[in-house]
């Protein structure tokens, strides 16, 4: 109870200075990530001495401001994946996919794809099945354009665009 009440205040009066007089590493991290936090401040990040506090530290700095360098500072891999996901479709950054495992790397580009209306993206999805389901699901449902469905390569899929398009 006492730590948790050190760290409220440190964070309210945003000084690291009180949050170091907490015992519990756990404690001192949250203290430090609130100041971090309220502050804005990636610098601090770097002062946080517990990695679970610190990771969600650049997290949120990085999301925030929608940075995907600072995404790099997380090491548990897991958050690491999500804040580039984050960063990359809130600022329609492609680049940023590539840093993620494949089946996460398509969703984050075809989520750009869709919001960006670009078809083109489909083409930098990993397999060339979800090259065609990018494709499919632009052509059908996000930009409505049938002829769109011939840049399809697998039969069964084409088949399915031009179905969507039947009245």
């Amino acid at each position: 109870v006492r730590d948790s009440c050190v760290a409220e205040l440190g964070i309210k009066k945003q000084d690291f200075s009180v949050c170091n007089l907490i015992e519990s590493e756990s404690a001192k991290g949250y203290c430090q990530f609130g100041i971090a936090k309220k502050n804005n401040n990636v610098d601090s990040c770097k002062e946080i001495s517990n990695t679970y506090w610190q990771g969600n530290c650049y997290y949120t700095y990085a999301t925030r401001n929608n940075d995907g360098t600072f995404c790099a500072g997380i090491t548990v891999i897991e958050q690491q994946h999500e804040c580039f996901y984050e960063v990359a479709t809130a600022t329609n950054n492609p680049e940023l996919c590539a840093t993620l495992p494949d089946a996460r790397a398509d969703q984050c580009l075809f989520q750009i794809a869709q919001t960006t209306k670009d078809i083109k993206l489909c083409d930098t999805t990993r397999t060339p099945t979800s090259q065609d389901v990018c494709r499919l699901k632009l052509a059908s449902k996000v930009l409505m354009v049938k002829s769109l469905c011939n840049t399809i390569k697998f039969k069964v899929v084409l088949d399915l665009c031009f179905e969507r398009f039947v009245p």
